[in-house]
């Protein structure tokens, strides 16, 4: 489903792939001087959304709200994509979720 959902964003979505990327992100932060990670911890977390809700979800998003030229393209494309995999009205929408706990040295970031 969400590999479904990145190529509908990719196909519509202009500035989709210049988006900040988590990873880099967060890998450049814990090297950052000053920067001590204390703890990380990785959660599972999953909505369940009915058509109404992954388009909700889908518009929420800062790179598709500011794509209006596309927006029945788009509606369309994730309609077609909620009708192949919805099952029981809904379909899964997966997150990683990672929770990171940072000790910052206020003196080296100033």
């Amino acid at each position: 489903m969400l590999r479904d959902y990145e190529g509908v964003l990719k196909r519509f979505v202009s500035k989709y792939e210049d988006r900040p990327q988590a990873e880099p992100t967060l890998e450049a932060i814990a090297r950052a001087d000053g920067v001590d990670v204390l703890g990380m911890t990785e959660l599972a977390n999953v909505q369940q959304l009915d058509r109404d809700g992954l388009l909700g979800r889908a518009h929420s998003s800062s790179y598709v709200a500011n794509e209006p030229r596309e927006r029945d393209a788009i509606d369309r494309a994730l309609g077609q994509l909620f009708d192949k995999h919805a099952r029981g009205g809904s379909v899964d929408f997966a997150y990683r979720t990672l929770a990171i706990a940072w000790k910052l040295d206020a003196g080296a970031l100033r």
